[in-house]
C-alpha cells in the first residue's frame, strides 16, 4: 500500500488584477502557504480541500483576453458535500 496522493487541480480564468481570488492565488504562490479552496460544481455539490498553488501563469495574444491558469496541488483529504 502506497502513500495517499489526493492529486492536483487546474483552473483557468480571465486575468483581472483587481479580483480578490486571483490576488489570493498569487499571494499563495509567492508565499508557498497552503490555502483552503471550495469548488462549486454545476449540480450544486461542493468539494472543499487545502492546496498549494504550484503555478499561476498568464497567456495572451493580440486582440484576445489574457487568460491565467493555476495549478493547485491538493494536500490532505477532500470533503464532498
Amino acid at each position: 500500500m502506497g502513500l495517499f496522493d489526493p492529486g492536483a487541480f487546474a483552473i483557468e480564468v480571465d486575468q483581472d488584477n483587481s479580483d480578490a481570488g486571483q490576488l489570493a492565488l498569487m499571494t499563495a504562490l509567492v508565499t508557498g502557504v497552503a490555502k483552503s479552496f471550495k469548488l462549486l460544481l454545476p449540480n450544486g455539490n461542493t468539494a472543499t480541500f487545502t492546496a498549494y498553488v504550484k503555478k499561476f501563469n498568464s497567456q495572451g495574444a493580440v486582440d484576445q483576453a489574457i487568460r491565467r491558469s493555476a495549478e493547485l496541488r491538493i494536500s490532505g483529504s477532500i470533503t464532498w458535500a
